[in-house]
């Protein structure tokens, strides 16, 4: 397997970068009816996490100090979920944003609906990119769990 710090810090990074995009897509949804001051509070919000997962910053630093226990390394349900949640986090957004396309189609097809249309397509490239993004996280965590064993003793 590969090294269990490593996959700690990349799932720990990927949950904090995807909760960043997800109140991104609420704070510049330009449907939704949050005041605007909430929207610069989420904008703000956003910008504390982006800068605190960046090396040397205060998530990553407590992230790092996190990963280094005995009980991280010797953990075998941190694999399991490790490539669980992005695959469910990219086929969750990927089956919403197939279902926005039949959305979208009846839209389309009838003047009777109250749906707006950008406001459906808004909601297709959200879940597109949330689900992309997933599978980038699955990438990157199982390009983790397959590199070869550290020269680490202590490092299972």
């Amino acid at each position: 397997m590969g090294n269990a710090d490593v996959v700690y810090r990349r799932m720990a990074t990927g949950v904090v970068l995807l909760l960043s995009l997800t109140l991104g897509f609420e704070a510049l949804n330009p449907h939704s009816e949050i005041a605007p001051a909430t929207r610069v509070i989420l904008l703000v919000v956003i910008v504390f996490i982006v800068v605190g997962i960046l090396p040397g910053s205060y998530i990553q630093r407590r992230i790092q100090v996190a990963s280094q226990t005995e009980a991280v390394r010797r953990s075998r349900l941190l694999r399991i979920v490790a490539v669980l949640t992005p695959f469910l986090g990219a086929a969750g957004p990927a089956l919403v944003a197939l279902s926005e396309y039949s959305t979208l189609s009846f839209v389309d097809n009838t003047y009777l609906s109250g749906l707006d249309r950008g406001e459906v397509m808004f909601n297709i490239i959200r879940f597109w990119t949330q689900s992309g993004t997933s599978l980038v996280w699955l990438v990157v965590i199982v390009a983790a769990l397959t590199r070869g064993r550290s020269e680490d003793p202590r490092i299972s």
